[in-house]
């Protein structure tokens, strides 16, 4: 087991460093590397202002209030603590799976519960998966729109639009039924009821640490979910507006949140050169014509500034509490103090 995790580090910091090599050696590393000066001074520290409190107020409240709904409230500074301690080590590890020494944590903490622990970590990880696709959905319905607006298209929109609008509606009920209500979620698992065994009972354990949410207590989370994901697509907005680039916000919204998904896959190391490429990738076709060789290189330095301001950062301050968090696993009740 620990052969086959060395052996995904190395290919995951393989592939971000080819990334680099490639875009650098592509637009050029010195012209990548003087957009840094030309970004506008007040979009970088409203960037960074957006990003720490999202990412240590915002993000933080909304665990807080998952696990508040599952019968185990912990302060506010407690939360920020588990926040920032896990940042590191949730950028290395696959899928956002070090987020689950959260639930170490609170079982030898709080004494709570492991499935419920689980359960609210998974909880809080579903609302945030969820918003991300729906928004990303939402907006590509608009960009669509849009996009036959402007060419003349109409009738192909007129034609395709109502079944985007739909699916995007119904994929939000389905969404808020699933994770909000009991009924939902037995639904949810009788659709699974083909799996194997092993999977329908880790499902089942999971959905009965939500079956005492239900829908009332569960909106804070997802207020403050939307509220963090909102927050992290302005980092980005600002960051790339400061840099000359002028992209819609709609295909911000649109590309940004996939750009996060495609950042969580395990093939990379804090989605490093992923987040790069996907940028340029998606937002490249917005760059006005005769203009593309001259703003290139601004998107991937955005892309770069994206990742040091709101993840590389946090994940640096993470550093210095990893030691105190594993302590607390390890350790006793009394070392929570």
């Amino acid at each position: 087991m620990n052969v086959r995790k060395h052996v995904r580090l190395i290919v995951a910091l393989l592939l971000s460093t080819c990334l680099f090599v490639y875009l650098f050696a592509k637009y050029g590393t010195a012209r990548t590397l003087a957009s840094f000066k030309e970004i506008e001074h007040w979009h970088l520290l409203a960037a960074i202002l957006v990003a720490v409190i999202s990412n240590v107020i915002v993000s933080s409240e909304q665990w807080r209030c998952a696990l508040a709904a599952a019968g185990c409230p912990i302060s506010f500074r407690e939360s920020v603590f588990l926040k920032l301690s896990i940042y590191p080590i949730k950028g290395v590890l696959p899928l956002k799976s070090g987020e689950y020494l959260r639930a170490g944590y609170l079982k030898v903490q709080h004494n709570f519960p492991w499935v419920k622990a689980i359960g609210s970590v998974t909880f809080a990880l579903a609302i945030n998966a969820y918003l991300i696709l729906l928004t990303s959905t939402v907006c590509c319905v608009l960009s669509f729109a849009e996009l036959g607006w402007r060419s003349g298209q109409l009738a192909v929109v007129r034609h395709v639009f109502p079944f985007l609008a739909v699916a995007t509606l119904l994929a939000t009920i389905g969404g808020l039924l699933i994770v909000a209500t009991t009924l939902g979620q037995r639904a949810f698992l009788a659709l699974a009821g083909r799996a194997s065994l092993s999977l329908r009972t880790k499902l089942a354990e999971q959905l009965v640490s939500f079956e005492a949410v239900g829908l009332r207590r569960s909106l804070p989370a997802v207020f403050y979910g939307i509220c963090a994901l909102y927050m992290d697509i302005l980092v980005y907005y600002l960051l790339v507006n400061g840099l000359g680039v002028r992209v819609p916000l709609v295909a911000v919204f649109t590309f940004v949140p996939i750009t996060i998904i495609l950042t969580n896959l395990p093939v990379s190391i804090f989605g490093l050169g992923v987040r790069e490429a996907s940028l340029l990738f998606f937002l490249s076709s917005y760059v006005p014509k005769g203009t593309v060789e001259n703003l290139e290189h601004r998107l991937i330095a955005s892309g770069v500034l994206f990742s040091v301001v709101d993840y590389l950062l946090f994940a640096a301050i993470g550093l210095l509490l990893v030691k105190r968090l594993i302590d607390r696993i390890t350790g006793d009740p009394a070392q929570a103090d």
